[in-house]
């Protein structure tokens, strides 16, 4: 991790706001204020982070840092609010930059210790440093024998290069504390605590060691089972974790801890995890009910023995919801579960009662649903209305039941498989029931029984096209995956009950939107059929000539599609000819009968290309396709560089600007004489916030003699 200092492009929209009585605005300017100053006003900022740490701050007040500019060391200002009367930390000034806070190897950057009624946004937060053997964390939001924790908010910070300790085994209770957004209780050696009313949204965080998100941890308990005593007074509530970009991690992109049922982590996007150490995008420990949903997951890079996936319900984790979700391109897959053999017999209940429903797997590698768990253990799950596509060069298992203990019901899914070595692992010691479900294409060995399978083409409107890597959500991509008329898939299904699976938290819409019946058959997979009104009529589609973002690497097409009253599809065939060859992701549209702009991003081209395009719109009554139409890629330019360092621990470090969506990768050679061809390929550049560009060699310290860099558009 480095000690680095860029301009990051963000927009600061501040609303007038009516303060309380004897509220304050404070403004510090690391570059411009004075400590001698009032602070409050921005001509008579104060500037440094001692003047901030030693001043006790009221309910009401707002500590504005102005964009732009940096502190080194931990931020840790005093005070709390009050309800209806938090204590408001952001940014000022019209300098695109967020303020940075450096922690520069310190224990935290941001630290709020038995605190509440804050709401800190608009910051960026690094804290960078040697090895990884120290915790460390960006930004730390702690109590201790404090009583209940109300209100503590994070925006739109970028937290990023939090270099701490990496996990090295399940064990290791400090790398569990390592990350880049932490709540935990240190301490309750005197007063029981637990929080309430956290909000962590609209973050990006990028490249930390060991995990992104951590909350709400509690280093005096870690195994209290849901509905004890202990777990009564440890407990989270109101919990809302969302709309953040996780990627870059070493470990878990999540890892929530003593979670209830008023508890939602949703529309979140993580990729590129267990980057060097096992771990699953989003795990939960002792929580009880809280629903995970919206999510999307892929290149997670865990291999181990139980991680991998989008999802796992660790240890003590009965009545979780995990559901509307896109686990995509991931070394395992959707869905694992790690019980715990101490809640067997437990008087409160076992790890039972797990729902996981209308998700959609695309691409996944290995195990697509893994029920595991210490030996012993008795647990319960309810899988139902999943759908699961596997192209033909890959070969996941379906199903791993590796571990003894388990109930589960596996009710209305859909495996479309394409995979002649895709397989089932079944262990004796389970108790499995596979009903209602639809089995597509290769029909593998090991293949369940089920009282009531189809094998018929579920006739998917495009199963396969959702969309994949890139750094941008594919939520809106997976229209492919909705049944067309006459699927085997429509009111065949089995009716799936809050009495059945024990679960009050989970049901009433599949993973589009769509009510789904609550008497009758449902139908089988994650998609809901919407019966067509007889007046409605094939959608249509309109080029929004002039409208299309175009990238040297990308271009965002921008069209209009009337649904013609059903819920429509469009997606774009694309190549270099008109023999096409390639297609866009799906976007969907609700059923009406008004003209609704839809836009789709491309990704993956060449530069100064000319691309044809055709546009496929369809619905329930029919499809219409465009005219063939043509959009050109712009040329790279030649990049702004910003700056190019060694660090502290000796790597090599360059940011530059250039246009957004581009792809560069750098080369180095100790004789710049030499032919291009000849010079030696480091690795990608990283595109870190768009049209900001990054390189770091890690490796510049070990080969010394590499003395020259090139930046080159591949």
């Amino acid at each position: 991790m480095v000690n680095n200092m860029f301009a990051w492009f963000a927009r600061l929209i501040i609303a007038m706001t009516v303060l309380p009585a004897m509220a304050s605005t404070y403004y510090v300017d690391s570059v411009a204020g004075n400590d001698a100053n009032s602070g409050t006003s921005s001509n008579a900022a104060w500037s440094s982070l001692a003047k901030i740490n030693g001043t006790t701050f009221a309910p009401g007040d707002f500590l504005l840092l102005k964009n732009g500019s940096s502190w080194t060391g931990t931020l840790s200002p005093l005070g709390s609010g009050t309800s209806g009367n938090p204590i408001k930390l952001s940014s000022y000034g019209t300098n695109s930059s967020r303020p940075l806070i450096n922690g520069n190897g310190a224990t935290d950057a941001v630290l709020l210790n038995n605190q509440q009624y804050w709401e800190i946004s608009n910051l960026e937060v690094i804290n960078p440093g040697s090895g990884t053997s120290t915790e460390r964390r960006g930004i730390h939001l702690a109590a201790a024998n404090f009583g209940v924790v109300n209100h503590l908010y994070v925006s739109n910070c970028f937290v990023h290069n939090i270099c701490g300790r990496v996990d090295t085994s399940n064990g290791d209770l400090v790398a569990k504390r390592t990350g880049g957004i932490v709540v935990e209780v240190t301490s309750e050696s005197g007063t029981a605590t637990r929080f309430n009313d956290i909000t962590i949204q609209n973050c990006t965080i990028l490249s930390v060691t060991n995990q992104g998100i951590v909350a709400c941890a509690n280093r005096s308990s870690t195994s209290d089972y849901p509905g004890t005593s202990a777990w009564n007074t440890h407990y989270c509530s109101n919990l809302h974790i969302r709309n953040n970009v996780i990627s870059d991690i070493c470990k878990n992109a999540m890892s929530i801890r003593y979670a209830d049922a008023s508890c939602v982590v949703e529309h979140n996007l993580m990729h590129d995890t267990a980057n060097t150490t096992d771990g699953n995008q989003i795990c939960s420990y002792s929580s009880r009910g809280a629903v995970f949903q919206y999510n999307e997951g892929y290149h997670n890079n865990g291999d181990g023995l139980h991680d991998g996936s989008l999802y796992d319900a660790d240890l003590r984790s009965p009545q979780t919801v995990w559901q509307f979700s896109y686990s995509h391109d991931n070394s395992w897959g959707l869905f694992v579960q790690y019980a715990s053999a101490d809640t067997a017999g437990n008087a409160v209940g076992n790890d039972t009662h797990i729902v996981v429903r209308y998700n959609i797997s695309q691409n996944d590698q290995g195990d697509i649903f893994g029920l595991s768990g210490d030996g012993g253990t008795t647990a319960s799950d309810y899988i139902y209305n999943n759908t699961i596509y596997t192209p033909s060069n890959l070969s996941p298992v379906f199903f791993d039941d590796r571990a003894t203990g388990h109930s589960y019901y596996v009710y209305n899914n859909v495996f479309y498989n394409l995979s002649s070595t895709a397989s089932w692992n079944f262990t004796s010691g389970n108790t499995r029931t596979f009903n209602y479900n639809l089995f597509y294409g290769q029909h593998v060995s090991g293949e369940p029984s089920d009282a009531n399978k189809l094998t018929s083409n579920p006739l998917l409107v495009a199963p396969g096209t959702g969309g994949g890597v890139g750094g941008t959500t594919n939520m809106s991509t997976l229209g492919g995956y909705l049944l067309q008329a006459g699927s085997p898939c429509i009111d065949s299904g089995l009716l799936v009950t809050t009495a059945m699976t024990g679960n009050t938290n989970a049901g009433g819409l599949d993973f589009f939107g769509n009510l789904v019946p609550n008497v009758g058959q449902p139908d089988r997979g994650a998609a809901e059929w919407v019966t067509p009104v007889s007046s409605n009529s094939p959608p249509t589609y309109a080029l929004q000539s002039g409208s299309s973002t175009r990238l040297p690497n990308s271009i965002a097409l921008v069209g209009t599609v009337n649904p013609g009253g059903a819920i429509a599809q469009c997606y774009y065939a694309f190549g270099t000819s008109t023999g096409y060859g390639n297609f866009s992701g799906t976007n969907v549209i609700q059923a009406g009968t008004n003209s609704v702009a839809v836009t789709n991003l491309i990704s993956g081209l060449l530069p100064a290309t000319t691309y044809h395009f055709q546009a496929l719109v369809t619905n329930s009554v029919g499809g219409t396709n465009t005219s063939d139409f043509t959009v050109s890629t712009t040329s790279i330019t030649t990049p702004m560089i910003n700056s190019s360092l060694i660090n502290s621990n000796g790597n090599f470090q360059c940011t530059f600007t250039n246009t957004p969506g581009a792809s560069f990768e750098m080369l180095g050679t100790t004789n710049p004489a030499l032919p291009r061809t000849s010079w030696q390929v480091l690795g990608p550049v990283t595109e870190i916030l768009a049209g900001q560009y990054q390189f770091i060699d890690a490796q510049a310290p070990t080969n010394e003699p590499l003395e020259f860099y090139m930046i080159r558009s591949p």
